[in-house]
Formats: structure tokens, C-alpha cells, sequence
């Protein structure tokens, strides 16, 4: 029963999701909630953690207690020549301490290494959270954009279907001619196949999205049309310019990139110092010989007289190491350079690509004003259009030229209109609103 429930539940949920109307918000909180990139960096930065709290117990001393047992049989020839038995159990046991006094400060420099790599892992996740965003803004305008592409194209194939069954029956009764009524055949077959291609880019547009929202793609699932319209106007993006690069997550991770090869070169570096430790321990040991049991005392007797203390000193100090820290150093500060150069592209890329967004903005607010204007006279001049053909005037090959002059130019339209939106929303994720 348990595993009928869960089963309709998960499929309960699934036909849910492909179900819901979806609006970009949430989309954009599902993914950013559920997408799997990020749960798996999410658990990278509790790794990261755990790596600091690892190296700040490096501080405490460690302690370890041990256990020998050996039992001995068979014969064994003494200084003189002579084989005897030396059956015997031998046992020792002691508990042992070691903390390290002097490592050059290895264990903090280790310490500001797994904190600079947790800060990194921290940004990686920001950087991945605003491209995956990103790309929902992309999909989600993208089916908006085709959706209404689809309804004009859908518009004009029904237009046309009305233009050819006109002049079918206007040519049976010989007011058309038989070159009109192919015209106008093939121009219900061209605006019937853009119908059917623009539907296909539409659901090619939803596929994208719910594979990057990683769900079953579903035929009923739905977005909600955004309100566009009043926002079409020009902004100051020298207000917002700075702003953008001084919270840019990846330049962010950049920056701390170049503080872990710094660290790294300081770790490297430890290598070249003498290190000390003090240990303390105390033991003790039992004999049993099977074969003289004279000799054996009992063993809480053996283990009191045989306990032990020990203090030692523990001075290791490097003298020749073949090179290799010098080699290390030498390529950390390559990895260094490495990270700067990074830094400073990471910089310039993400420059470029907000300027790229004022000016896309900037193009296509131009555009969006051309267009809407090119609409409204391409409208005037297809009214005309439908009124000099309905009088006789004009032919079928003049009114769907004037036809396909308006479609062009609404698509053009909303193109305009989604493009803009598009690098409006880009800013948006940029800013972290």
C-alpha cells in the first residue's frame, strides 16, 4: 500500500507540473529551488565547510592508544650454539599523544585555504544560479514570441483559406481566372505550412524550457503572456553599469581564485621550515615464556612493574628535497598569473556583455517604434489592398504581397518587443532583482 501511494503520488506531482500555467517567477523559483546543478553545489559548499572545520582541529593534539599480542612457537638456537623452545606470549600496550608546536603556521594558512575554496564554491553557485535564470528568461520569452507568431500565421492561413474558396467559386462562375485561382491556392498551402511550422517552433520553444526546468515535456503545459507593452522606454545605464560589475558573481569567484594561488604559494612554501612536535605516551608490556614458568610473573604484577612514561621532541628539518619546492613555487606562480589574467578577461567579458545589453536595448527600442509604425501603415495600405480587390481593381498577387507585408511587419513587431524584454530581464538578473 505504502508503494501504490507513493507511486500515485509521484505521478500525481508530475501530471501537476506538466499541467499548471507556469509565469516566469515560477519558473525561476522551481528551477532555482530544484534544479539538480545547484543542489549538487550546495552540497559542494557543506563539503567546502566541513574541509575547514577538518584543518581548525588540526590544532588539538591527537591521541591514539594501541594493543600488540604475539604468540611465539618453536625452537630457536641461542650465542651458543645450542636449540631450545621459545614458546611465548609477548603483549605490549601504550597510549600516545602528538601536538604540533612549530609548522610555520601550515595549519592556518591550510585553514585561509579552505575558506577562500568554500567563498569560491559560494560564488560558482551564484554564477550558476544567474545563467540558469537567464536561460528560463530566454526559453520562457521564447514561447511568448512564437506563440504569437503562431497566431498570426494561424490568422492569415485562415485568411487565405477565405481568399481561395472566394475566388474557387468566383472562377466556377468565370469572374476568376484560372491563374488567380492557383495563385491563391498556393498561397493557402505557403501560409498552411507556416501555421503548421510556427506551432512546431512553439513546442519546440516549451520543450527547451522544461527540460532546463528538468521536467517531463507536456503538451498542456501553459505560461502566462507577460505585460510588455509600457515598458518599452529607454534607461540611464550609466547608473547601473558599475553597479552590475562590483556584484558580478563570477568576477567575484575570479578574485578569489587568485587569493587561493597566493595561499597555495604560502603552503608550498612551509615545506622549506623545520617542523616541531611533542609527544608524550605511557605503556607497558607482559612476558609469558610457555616453556620456563619460573620466569613469569603473573600479569598485573608484569604490567605495573613495566609501566612507562615518554616526552619527546619530534625536529624534522628539510635539507635537500631534489628541486621539487622550488619547481612548486615556480608553478604556483604560474597558477597565480593563470588567475589574475582570468580575472582580468572575466572583467572585460562581463563589460562587453552588459554593454552588449544597452546597446540590443537601444536597438530595439528603435526598432520597436519603427515597427509599430510600419504596422499601423501596412494595415492602411492591406484595408486599401482588400477594398481594390473586392472592387476589381488589383489582383490576388497585389493583395497578398500587401498581406504579407503586414505579417512581416508584426513579426517584426513583436520580435522588437521580446528582444527588448529579453535584455531588460538580463539586466534584472545582473542586478540580483
Amino acid at each position: 500500500m505504502i508503494r501504490l501511494l507513493f507511486i500515485f503520488c509521484f505521478f500525481f506531482s508530475a501530471i501537476y507540473l506538466k499541467a499548471q500555467t507556469w509565469s516566469i517567477k515560477d519558473c525561476i523559483e522551481y528551477a532555482l529551488k530544484n534544479n539538480i546543478d545547484l543542489k549538487k553545489n550546495t552540497i559542494e559548499q557543506h563539503i567546502k565547510k566541513k574541509d575547514i572545520e577538518i584543518n581548525k582541529k588540526e590544532r588539538l593534539p591527537s591521541v591514539s592508544a594501541s594493543n600488540s599480542s604475539t604468540f611465539s612457537f618453536g625452537q630457536q638456537q641461542d650465542v651458543f650454539g645450542n636449540n631450545r623452545r621459545n614458546d611465548n606470549l609477548n603483549s605490549s600496550t601504550s597510549i600516545s599523544s602528538e601536538f604540533t608546536l612549530f609548522s610555520h603556521r601550515l595549519i592556518d594558512k591550510n585553514i585561509k585555504k579552505s575558506t577562500y575554496e568554500t567563498e569560491a564554491s559560494f560564488y560558482n553557485g551564484e554564477n550558476l544560479k544567474q545563467q540558469l535564470s537567464i536561460k528560463i528568461i530566454e526559453h520562457y520569452l521564447s514561447i511568448l514570441v512564437n506563440k504569437e507568431i503562431e497566431k498570426i500565421n494561424y490568422n492569415n492561413m485562415i485568411y487565405a483559406k477565405e481568399i481561395f474558396e472566394k475566388v474557387e467559386k468566383s472562377q466556377k462562375v468565370g469572374v476568376s481566372s484560372k491563374k488567380e485561382l492557383k495563385e491563391s491556392e498556393a498561397e493557402f498551402i505557403k501560409e498552411n505550412f507556416n501555421y503548421t511550422k510556427a506551432k512546431l517552433e512553439t513546442k519546440r520553444s516549451i520543450q527547451q524550457l522544461t527540460q532546463t526546468l528538468q521536467i517531463e515535456f507536456s503538451d498542456k503545459f501553459e505560461v502566462i503572456p507577460i505585460n510588455n507593452e509600457i515598458d518599452i522606454n529607454l534607461i540611464n545605464n550609466e547608473e547601473i553599469f558599475y553597479k552590475i560589475i562590483e556584484n558580478n558573481p563570477s568576477i567575484e569567484q575570479s578574485k578569489v581564485n587568485i587569493n587561493i594561488e597566493k595561499i597555495n604559494k604560502e603552503i608550498i612554501k612551509t615545506k622549506q621550515y623545520p617542523k616541531l612536535s611533542l609527544s608524550a605516551g605511557v605503556g607497558t608490556f607482559y612476558f609469558n615464556s610457555f616453556v620456563n614458568k619460573s620466569t613469569s610473573k603473573s600479569f598485573f604484577t608484569q604490567n605495573v612493574d613495566n609501566f612507562t612514561q615518554q616526552l619527546a621532541f619530534n625536529l624534522t628539518i628539510p635539507i635537500y628535497n631534489k628541486g621539487i619546492i622550488k619547481t612548486q613555487l615556480e608553478q604556483s606562480d604560474l597558477n597565480r598569473q593563470y588567475a589574475e589574467d582570468s580575472y582580468k578577461l572575466q572583467v572585460i567579458t562581463v563589460e562587453q556583455e552588459i554593454q552588449n545589453i544597452f546597446l540590443n536595448m537601444e536597438l530595439f527600442y528603435e526598432t520597436y517604434l519603427a515597427s509599430k509604425k510600419l504596422v499601423e501603415s501596412s494595415k492602411i495600405a492591406y484595408e486599401y489592398g482588400v477594398i481594390s480587390f473586392e472592387a476589381g481593381i488589383s489582383t490576388i498577387y497585389d493583395l497578398n504581397i500587401l498581406r504579407n507585408n503586414l505579417k512581416q511587419a508584426e513579426s517584426e513587431l513583436i520580435k522588437a518587443k521580446y528582444s527588448y524584454s529579453f535584455n531588460q530581464e538580463l539586466l534584472n538578473v545582473y542586478l540580483g532583482k
